[in-house]
């Protein structure tokens, strides 16, 4: 099915408003932005989607990336996945960030948004470890 029509059949569910329908929206635009990555206006219906549903941190996830965020989503979002490495998987990205191809539709990501994705790829933190038991520490 067309992007488009999948977006319009999205909305008109949302549009409706019962459980249901907001659950099979959110199904079709989660499909899409795996299909398609690197299309923040398809990031951002599905945040439209987590509102909804009243879900801040999902909301904040799906807008990480935006050049328009809500702080509050955002910060929710980041209390969600506190390590830059777990933001960066939630965000559903697919290998380096520097690495990343350009975008297929719409205009070129803005700095800040390459800013953003990089800093969730380049974190200080190292990872956690997990010792065997018994081994010594």
């Amino acid at each position: 099915m067309p992007v488009e029509l999948t977006l319009h059949k999205a909305a008109e569910e949302l549009r409706r408003g019962d459980l249901a329908s907001v659950l099979r929206a959110r199904q079709r635009v989660a499909g899409l932005v795996g299909t398609y990555p690197h299309r923040l206006d398809l990031r951002e219906r599905l945040a439209e989607v987590y509102r909804t549903l009243g879900q801040p941190a999902q909301a904040g996830r799906w807008t990480y990336l935006s050049e328009e965020r809500d702080p509050e989503e955002t910060q929710a979002f980041e209390r969600a996945y506190r390590r830059a490495e777990a933001r960066l998987g939630a965000l559903s990205w697919q290998g380096r960030v520097d690495e990343a191809p350009p975008k297929p539709h719409g205009p070129a990501w803005p700095p800040s948004t390459w800013r953003r994705a990089s800093s969730c790829s380049t974190s200080s933190t190292p990872p956690r470890t997990r010792r065997r038991r018994g081994a010594p520490a």
